[in-house]
């Protein structure tokens, strides 16, 4: 599985959302045209282990008098968050329309199926959303929204996925998927770790793309 130079676009989007963080500035009080004061960005928990290390750097060198928050939190809560005022920015995942919140798209992620190294399901290209109904699935909880996209994608195909169990933990996930008996359905940004010491398999699901917004 060749994920490296999808993992180096992903990495690299941070740079993007690092010029999307000015907007920070219309909120933090101002001392001599310095930015100053509390912030907050919230990211789901697969996204902030990838970018809020190189993101907290570069906030560090270039807002000396900002305090930022990173935190992690699913889609479905943190937008909730931001209509209460109660974080400053967040990267969110296929979000409903909303008159209340700006977005601006960031990036893609292909979702993967997920397992063993060595499982021959795992060794194509790309895979069909419709050869899913016979394996038996590991899945977040239903107000997840990737769990939502694939969901509804399977719907369109007419297909019944098999979802044996609901977990979201990535520390108990990934000893199930190595087990060989189940296989998980997840965003890029969640595997890109295991794929990159070889301790996980994935294939992308062919059409099948989470969009990344910064709210």
């Amino acid at each position: 599985m060749r994920l490296t130079a999808a993992g180096q676009r992903l990495l690299e989007r941070s740079q993007q959302i690092l010029a999307d963080v000015d907007r920070l500035k219309e909120t933090l009080q101002l001392e001599a045209n310095v930015p100053s004061g509390p912030a907050s960005l919230a990211a789901p928990p697969s996204i902030g282990r990838l970018l809020f290390e190189p993101l907290a750097r570069t906030f560090l060198k270039s807002y000396p008098k900002v305090t930022l928050s990173l935190m992690e939190g699913w889609t479905s809560n943190v937008l909730g968050q931001l209509r209460r005022g109660e974080v400053t920015l967040a990267i969110v995942g296929d979000p409903p329309p909303d008159p209340a919140l700006e977005y601006i798209r960031l990036f893609n992620e292909s979702i993967y199926l997920v397992g063993r190294p060595d499982d021959p399901r795992l060794k194509k290209r790309s895979v069909e959303i419709k050869t899913l109904g016979n394996l038996p699935l590991v899945m977040t909880r239903k107000s997840n929204r990737v769990r939502q996209l694939i969901e509804n994608a399977a719907a369109r195909e007419g297909v019944r996925l098999d979802v044996r169990l609901e977990l979201e933990s990535p520390e108990t996930l990934q000893p199930l998927l190595l087990t060989g008996r189940i296989y998980g359905l997840l965003p890029y940004s969640s595997i890109y770790h295991g794929a990159q010491t070889r301790r996980l398999g994935g294939v992308p699901i062919r059409g099948l793309v989470m969009k990344r917004y910064l709210a």
